[in-house]
């Protein structure tokens, strides 16, 4: 009778299932002690004493596209492929290590959206979610920014302060602020572009902004120096 009891013992340790003791990472549960951060594709918290069974990567039956949802600079989507679209992504870049593709390459899936989104991210647990992003005021068809050009009159305010006014192309006044003449062009950029986000509701990002002088010089979308300095040059 002990060895039967024995043996019976040795066939319930062997027929275990297979995933009773580990978490949805797959890591043993014995492993995490109070208090460590378990570091695992599927987030376990610090505390993850209950065994649980890796969760198997859902595929839809076509290609499905997420609502979009934005801050304040981008609109996001993200597009989960079906089986055999993601079979195919693996071929072609995923065995070469390739992560992001470019517009050519994820509309060569037959991933269909208007233009502008750029695939910037992966969920590395599920790479058949791929992450898009578009810049805000993108048109859709140009995949373009639709441009807004204001003319700036800049005049000093007193007190070390700048008083700015800018005219749209029809001669509209829509913009009057006023600056510290130690603000960089990137802040006066963003000042009027949240001044002109409250009277324009099609105007959402400070990209799509175009400032030009009185004289007629265009200022850089992109500079370090002092909004005073570049008047002066």
């Amino acid at each position: 009778l002990p060895r039967v009891v024995s043996r019976c013992r040795l066939l319930l340790f062997f027929c275990r299932p297979r995933f009773a003791n580990l978490h949805r990472c797959g890591r043993p549960a014995n492993l995490a002690s109070p208090g460590e951060h378990v570091e695992c594709t599927w987030a376990c918290p610090p505390h993850c004493t209950t065994p649980r069974t890796p969760i198997m990567p859902r595929y839809p039956e076509e290609i499905e596209y997420s609502e979009k949802y934005s801050d304040s600079e981008y609109e996001y989507r993200h597009v989960i492929l079906d089986k055999p679209t993601f079979r195919n992504k693996y071929n072609l870049y995923d065995r070469q290590g390739k992560i992001l593709l470019s517009e050519d390459e994820w509309r060569g899936l037959d991933v269909c959206q208007g233009r502008g989104w750029q695939h910037y991210a992966t969920h590395r647990p599920e790479p058949h979610i791929l992450l898009f992003r578009r810049a805000l005021g993108t048109d859709p068809k140009t995949g373009l920014l639709r441009e807004k050009v204001l003319t700036i009159y800049p005049a000093d305010a007193g007190s070390g302060r700048l008083s700015i006014t800018a005219e749209n192309l029809a001669g509209e006044k829509v913009v009057d602020i006023e600056v510290s003449q130690d603000s960089l062009l990137d802040e006066v950029r963003v000042a009027i572009a949240d001044a002109l986000r409250q009277v324009d509701s099609q105007f959402q990002s400070k990209e799509q902004l175009k400032l030009v002088l009185q004289d007629g010089r265009l200022l850089p979308d992109v500079s370090d120096k002092a909004f005073s300095v570049l008047l002066e040059q």
